[in-house]
């Protein structure tokens, strides 16, 4: 068996992982056993590329795709809602200062997607100006109903069907730009509905625990997945909503805690899964494997993949 550690160590190389990727030797190389280990556990762990792939421009259908092919088992992406009631795909209430309007000029101040309709953000050019990724020029914001077309009957490298997490954004302090929290649920869950994709293959999450409170009230078939800033609590949270699984930040992450919710059988008699965001630091990756994570949620999945070619 190759060392992992080779391929822990390609982590820390600045820019993309290939697989022509050189490495170096570290100081330390790991034993036989803790090979086999953390090898082990790559082949169980949740890969979810977060907003697409790091070499694409964000939450992007080119960074969807992106992720695919670089070895997601999920794609997480992030929701917001237009002034006609369309739900796109976007990270903040506001565009991206990098996108450009229909005559290239920059964004003056912020425009929130509330306060346009989907033809007027149509518009707007939010791939050639990026700080984050490979320019991708004139790529367009995406609704919500298009990534689930493109997406819905994708499989993963692994041969297994690929699976959404869906971010639903809202905060209840700003319903200039955000609807009804019932009423904007209800829009998210007839665009999945409408798209004919597998209800197992789709995942909510979010930080606003009201808004999952809402999606399970409304659907019992739909995986749910509370985000934690705060990971105390966290079990009886997840209990309530019949949540097989948690994401907190990775700062929240220890062995007690894995071991609470791995402890907490009511829902599922594996316990709940603990998949911690954003994992992008290859010694963070590493120990997070080695106590027990479920999965990470990560701008590089491609860094899994290619740790998983020195497992052969």
């Amino acid at each position: 068996m190759k060392s992992i550690w080779l391929a822990g160590l390609s982590l820390m190389v600045a820019g993309c992982v290939t697989s022509n990727s050189k490495v170096a030797d570290l100081d330390r190389q790991p034993s036989s056993v803790e090979s086999a280990r953390l090898c082990q556990k790559l082949q169980t762990m949740e890969i979810h590329s977060h907003r697409g792939a790091w070499d694409r421009p964000e939450n992007m259908m080119t960074a969807f795709l992106r992720g695919v092919e670089q070895g997601a088992d999920f794609i997480e992406m992030d929701l917001q809602i237009s002034k006609d009631d369309q739900v796109v795909v976007a990270h903040d209430a506001f565009m991206k200062k990098e996108c450009r309007d229909s005559e290239g000029r920059e964004i003056p101040g912020q425009i929130f997607y509330r306060k346009m309709t989907l033809e007027k953000i149509k518009t707007y050019n939010c791939g050639s100006f990026v700080t984050r990724g490979s320019p991708v020029p004139g790529e367009k914001i995406s609704t919500l109903a298009e990534v689930l077309d493109v997406l819905k009957n994708k499989t993963t490298l692994r041969g297994k069907p690929l699976k959404l997490n869906i971010e639903i954004k809202y905060n209840p302090t700003q319903p200039e730009y955000y609807p009804d929290r019932e009423f904007y649920v209800d829009r998210i869950l007839s665009v999945i509905d409408r798209s004919g994709i597998d209800p197992a293959r789709v995942m909510i999450q979010s930080f606003d625990i009201d808004t999952l409170r809402v999606v399970r009230s409304q659907r019992r078939d739909l995986r749910l997945s509370p985000l934690l800033s705060d990971a105390r609590g966290g079990v009886k949270i997840a209990q309530e909503l019949r949540a097989e699984l948690v994401t907190p930040h990775f700062s929240q992450v220890t062995p007690q805690m894995l071991a609470d919710f791995h402890a907490s059988t009511s829902i599922h008699p594996l316990g709940i899964k603990v998949v911690p965001w954003t994992v992008n630091e290859p010694d963070k990756a590493k120990m997070l494997m080695e106590i027990g994570v479920d999965g990470v949620i990560t701008d590089n999945p491609e860094w899994f993949q290619f740790a998983k070619s020195f497992c052969n």
